[in-house]
């Protein structure tokens, strides 16, 4: 993880700490009775399921209310390690309440800013933050998107950055195409009307404006990179820390930001470097992995994936990154979760095994002594 030092007083704003994850990561969960159901005051709340049949769900919200609904009405949820998650496209069950429940928690941490897939997400916190310092532009210059944690100082320097690449190739003839466009709707611009004279020097028609304005556009296009950003207003109050769900939700549908992560996840919205995921997942299969001779990060990656018991459509392999569909790389994480959990139970007892029968044989030695003493008196 990055060192958030450089980012000085503005990094709680900003991300969570180390210790902070780590405390999530242990919190018990059970994916099949936790959700969220429908609440006419916060529009949804945490529940668990107690009962299902005949396509009705019984629940118990953590208020102590008893429901039973639609099962349609009742949406899933994510583990706690993915709460105030920077990129919601990463949240294994993409649903309404999830994406409300991720910016209302990082909203009351003061996170106001939050990555959607396509879109980066700003609510405004009708308070000032320390998240506009000089120290904070240093921190965010030269960081890829990924790198960072949300904010439109990162936009904008990857903006920056897109705008400098003029050259760059996609490899799928989309940037050759969008040049060849720019380049026709440009010559046209320049060119003018045949057989027809200006009338004046201080004159100019409608067309001549019009392809003046669409050189400049076009030249616009060519040097710059679309960048999408949605500003939510939390309430219509004005309050800091006060956030209207219905208000917000309202907004998500209407600016295209809840259609915007569901296009991201339609691909692979998620990427590994591939010596990150052979150190990481390796612990998944070890035995997949010969360790008496080298194998390259790529081939390693690709002998542990075809070994695990998953869906092989959902990934695809890159030149230096593996790509997964939405929600694969959360159940890699799961299965991980749950091979450590093993290996330390295993530890655990055997260490508690070596312990008891240290004692054990305390025991038995303070046993022979005092028959020893008992007999010798």
């Amino acid at each position: 993880m990055m060192d958030m030092t450089e980012f000085g007083e503005a990094a709680p704003f900003l991300r969570k700490s180390e210790k902070e994850l780590m405390m999530l990561q242990t919190v018990a969960f059970d994916g099949k009775k936790k959700c969220w159901v429908p609440d006419e005051k916060k529009a949804y709340v945490e529940a668990e399921i107690t009962e299902s049949s005949g396509g009705k769900v019984t629940v118990e919200t953590t208020d102590g209310r008893t429901m039973t609904i639609k099962e349609d009405d009742v949406q899933s949820m994510n583990p706690p390690k993915f709460d105030m998650i920077e990129d919601m496209a990463m949240l294994t069950h993409l649903n309404e309440a999830s994406v409300l429940y991720n910016l209302r928690k990082r909203y009351s941490n003061w996170m106001i800013y939050t990555y959607s897939g396509l879109f980066c997400v700003t609510i405004n916190p009708y308070k000032w933050l320390p998240v506009y310092k000089s120290e904070v532009v240093a921190a965010y210059k030269g960081k890829r998107r990924s790198e960072a944690p949300p904010h439109i100082f990162s936009i904008a320097d990857n903006a920056y950055h897109d705008m400098l690449r003029s050259n760059g190739e996609s490899g799928a003839g989309k940037t050759v195409n969008t040049k060849r466009v720019i380049q026709y709707f440009a010559t046209v611009a320049a060119l003018g009307e045949p057989g027809k004279k200006s009338k004046g020097a201080s004159f100019q028609t409608v067309s001549s404006l019009h392809k003046e304005n669409l050189n400049k556009l076009m030249t616009n296009l060519r040097s710059t990179a679309p960048h999408f950003v949605r500003c939510i207003i939390p309430n219509e109050s004005k309050t800091p820390g006060a956030m209207d769900a219905f208000l917000v939700l309202h907004q998500l549908r209407c600016n295209g930001v809840l259609e915007g992560i569901r296009i991201c996840r339609k691909g692979f919205p998620n990427r590994v470097l591939y010596a990150d995921f052979k150190q990481r997942y390796r612990i998944l299969n070890p035995g997949a992995i010969p360790e008496d001779k080298f194998v390259d990060s790529r081939k390693a990656a690709e002998k542990l994936l075809a070994s695990l018991d998953i869906d092989h459509n959902q990934y695809r392999f890159g030149h230096t990154k593996v790509f997964f569909k939405a929600g694969l790389l959360g159940h890699l994480e799961e299965m991980r979760d749950e091979r450590l959990a093993k290996i330390l139970t295993m530890i655990q007892a055997r260490a508690r095994g070596r312990l008891m029968r240290i004692e054990f044989q305390k025991i038995v030695e303070r046993r022979y002594e005092v028959t020893l003493f008992n007999l010798s008196g």
